[in-house]
């Protein structure tokens, strides 16, 4: 069953709006991440430094693995296949991958924009290009961390939200390989693949295992040895993946937004921010580190539980609302429950808030839970604006980051997501 959407035609004044907006934010975010790869160029220490070491060591036959950047203190965290995708940008250079990795990560942005308001709306429903813009303005602040820092979170959730909508088109298959290609680049959306596998939605798991077979058996092959591809994965998987999962650092410092980190700060005597000498700390009480941690994991199994809860049962494609709802769901746990979400991470809100504007702004009547879904959706949006240094100044911004804002956004859109839901099975 598929809700009505409204079709209101675009008024003139509404494209002018939006085509202004899409301009301002091309020019934004591209020359963001330009200045990240100029700055790669000049310092070779940034984040995108890291992704070129990696292109770089393929070239020169090092192990990917082995090699760090110029201060010696940072290392490509990424699998094989990616360090092979890297290789155009280092045999460009740095002038032309100043133009091309700002061009890639919009023409991702896009697509996400794009395949968000068809999850939302239906794969039938109309999408008037001022839309399009809307997306984007719901997540401005991730999207912010991500280009400013010359990220591929973006890249991610383009093939996450390509994945959902194959699924949606029933291209199935097509569906699992992009999920792993997601996978295969930041574990995280792995739920994504346990969560059609809980759906008995068996094509998009074999789908997957066939995508993680192509990108790390056959891909690497000609490079590494089909021998040499299964060890890296395997490597990638334990010294990149699981040992960071640790993720305290000095004076009790853990890194990221996601409900760990929520527990952490809030519950033990621990430094909260990073990237400054202040020494924040925003505790309420000072439980054991190891106690704590405990709670975390208890509190991270026990949200996937009430997801599965919420999710039971075959799909059903033709309700969109209902899909729609429950990949957003997915979306949010996927980050909370994750040791590995920082700000960036958090551009994977997109769907679950293009869902909400989309039930609030476009289903036509009343449905029930839409003044609670209004006020969460606001509320996730003003958390996680707050963490921007602009208009409030960094002082401000790293309190907000520091109390887990983006988390905590995060966590009351999802009761909001999960409450239209629960009133659809009633």
């Amino acid at each position: 069953m598929t809700d009505k959407v409204e079709s209101r035609p675009s008024s003139p004044w509404a494209k002018i709006v939006a085509g202004a907006l899409c301009a301002g934010l091309v020019v934004w975010l591209g020359n963001s991440t330009r200045r990240q790869v100029a700055r790669a160029a000049k310092r070779h220490n940034n984040d995108f430094e890291c992704f070129m070491i990696g292109g770089r060591a393929v070239l020169n036959g090092e192990d990917i693995y082995e090699v760090r950047t110029e201060q010696r203190d940072r290392w490509f965290a990424f699998p094989q296949w990616f360090a092979m995708f890297m290789v155009p940008f280092e045999l460009m250079g740095y002038t032309a991958a100043s133009i091309a990795w700002p061009l890639l990560n919009l023409a991702a942005l896009a697509g996400s924009c794009y395949w968000c308001l068809k999850l939302a709306r239906g794969p039938d429903a109309p999408v008037p290009w001022p839309l399009l813009i809307v997306p984007a303005l719901l997540v401005l602040r991730p999207l912010d961390s991500n280009f400013g820092n010359g990220q591929v979170n973006v890249l991610i959730l383009a093939l996450t939200c390509l994945g959902l909508y194959l699924y949606q088109k029933r291209l199935d298959t097509w569906a699992g390989v992009s999920l792993a290609a997601a996978t295969l680049m930041k574990v995280t959306p792995a739920l994504l693949i346990v969560y059609f596998a809980w759906k008995r939605e068996w094509r998009v798991v074999i789908g997957a295992a066939i995508g993680a077979i192509i990108l790390t058996l056959i891909v690497p092959m000609p490079l590494f040895g089909m021998r040499g591809g299964l060890d890296g994965t395997c490597y990638w998987l334990e010294e990149r993946i699981l040992v960071s999962t640790a993720g305290v650092q000095q004076e009790g410092y853990v890194p990221g937004q996601s409900l760990r980190t929520i527990l952490y700060r809030t519950l033990t005597d621990s430094k909260a921010g990073s990237h400054t000498e202040r020494d924040i700390r925003v505790n309420i009480v000072s439980m054991e580190p190891e106690t704590v941690e405990i709670v975390s994991k208890t509190c991270a199994i026990g949200l996937i539980l009430l997801l599965g809860l919420l999710t039971f049962g075959r799909g059903d494609r033709d309700d969109v609302p209902r899909t729609a709802a429950e990949f957003s769901l997915l979306l949010g746990v996927m980050l909370l429950a994750s040791p590995y979400s920082r700000k960036a991470h958090f551009v994977l809100l997109m769907l679950p808030m293009t869902f909400a504007w989309s039930r609030l702004a476009l289903a036509g009547g009343e449905f029930k839970g839409r003044k609670f879904l209004l006020g969460t959706t606001i509320a996730c949006f003003v958390l996680t604006s707050l963490t921007a240094e602009f208009p409030f100044g960094g002082v401000v911004s790293e309190y907000f980051v520091a109390l887990t804002c983006l988390g905590w956004g995060t966590l009351l859109l999802l009761l909001g997501i999960g409450s239209v839901l629960i009133g659809r099975r009633e």
